[in-house]
């Protein structure tokens, strides 16, 4: 959410709050349509920004390349359960020795050498199990890939366990 907006000849200056914290926030002004993105932006609208975070005289500040009013509301949900995410994965994870797994790279489907869905060996069977760092004895996975990795599979518990 956009707070003390204050605009000058050569940039636009304010505080961004998502709930968070907040974080001093500047797009420079070089072109006129950096000024038409920014006449729409007004106090207390939800907002999503791109940019570069930098450090000046000791001070975090974002230099936003791209700023844009929030249409789908989904992305604030969305942005409030990638925060919990974050903190779960930077406090207990890293706390329990835990993390993604040495090497893990996702892969994404298209790069992969084959297409669709791929029947396993007759001898494999899928079983649900428990699994990750946090899971009481009422979470139970569903068998199968679930294409995430421990810290995700972690977090997906900690959702489902607690309503």
């Amino acid at each position: 959410m956009v707070v003390n907006k204050a605009e000058r000849v050569t940039d636009v200056s304010l505080e961004i709050d998502d709930g968070t914290g907040r974080i001093d926030c500047t797009k420079w002004v070089n072109e006129s349509a950096d000024l038409k993105e920014m006449e729409g932006i007004m106090d207390g609208l939800y907002v999503c920004v791109h940019g570069h975070l930098k450090g000046f005289q000791g001070k975090k500040q974002l230099v936003i390349f791209c700023i844009r009013p929030v249409k789908d509301f989904n992305e604030i949900t969305y942005h409030f359960a990638e925060c919990a995410y974050v903190h779960h994965y930077n406090t207990k994870l890293r706390v329990h020795g835990g993390g993604p797994a040495a090497g893990h790279i996702p892969t994404p489907a298209a790069s992969m050498p084959f297409q669709g869905y791929q029947v396993p060996p007759s001898n494999q069977v899928g079983a649900p199990a428990r699994v990750g760092l946090v899971a009481p004895g009422n979470v139970v996975v569903p068998p199968g890939n679930t294409g995430l990795d421990p810290s995700q599979t972690s977090f997906f518990e900690v959702l489902v366990t607690f309503p």
